[in-house]
């Protein structure tokens, strides 16, 4: 029997469970225009996403912040709400380092997951990292890409969001390599929001395979994926 697709982005979002960091870059690079566009996005992309604790279908969302070194501000077991986690991410500040280390923030997050899971803990749910980043430089000692290259090998999805704060958009071409394929996205295109929901969803259901068959697209019907987003919303009763 068929079921019917379902283009309500609000009601896919709110049965998404996912484990997930967000992690953002609060470097000079970002600046204060970029780092409010951040916590915009953040505030519209989790609108619908249900935030609580312990077993259930529900998501649970840690926060990394990184420049020189990275700090992690919320861990897995901190928000009890949508609401709480909405609110404190607002109180995020942009730093005066110049120096994004995208890698220590990787390596947070990688933490995070681990102690979030500890004894067993929601190891039915997927994990995710949401990444908003101004640059990533391969040539540093602070360059992600090995371990970026394992995070995604051990099932956990890596989605981008480049910022282009200064007209420098070669300056995010690495940020490609960092994301899982098909989940690399800049703040200059468009329906980025939508995207983004839309590559969490696809991580709930780790659908590598998928990805690699379909083209990843937005759900305008003239525009690429709409198959795939067509695929994915009749594969699951709402």
């Amino acid at each position: 029997m068929g079921m019917a697709i379902n283009n309500n982005h609000s009601s896919v979002m709110s049965k998404l469970k996912l484990d997930i960091v967000i992690v953002i870059d609060t470097s000079v690079g970002m600046g204060e225009e970029g780092l409010t566009q951040v916590l915009a996005s953040i505030s519209s992309v989790f609108a619908s996403v249900p935030v609580a604790q312990g077993e259930g279908e529900h998501s649970r969302v840690g926060v990394v912040t990184y420049a020189v070194k990275a700090q992690t501000k919320h861990n897995l077991r901190d928000f009890k709400s949508r609401d709480e986690m909405l609110e404190k991410i607002w109180e995020i500040g942009c730093s005066t380092e110049a120096a994004a280390n995208l890698r220590d923030a990787l390596t947070k997050s990688s933490e995070i997951f681990n102690e979030g899971r500890a004894n067993g803990e929601r190891t039915n749910a997927k994990t995710a990292i949401l990444v908003y980043a101004s640059d990533h430089r391969s040539d540093t000692a602070n360059d992600g890409l090995e371990l970026a290259s394992e995070i995604k090998n051990n099932g956990t999805s890596i989605v981008v969001v480049g910022f282009d704060q200064g007209g420098r958009p070669h300056a995010l071409d690495k940020l490609k390599e960092i994301a899982s394929p098909g989940f690399f996205f800049t703040n200059t295109g468009e329906n980025v929001v939508t995207q983004i929901q839309q590559a969490l969803y696809t991580s709930e259901l780790n659908t590598t395979t998928l990805r690699m068959q379909f083209h990843w697209r937005s759900p305008d019907p003239k525009s690429q994926g709409h198959s795939l987003m067509k695929f994915l919303y009749a594969t699951r009763v709402f």
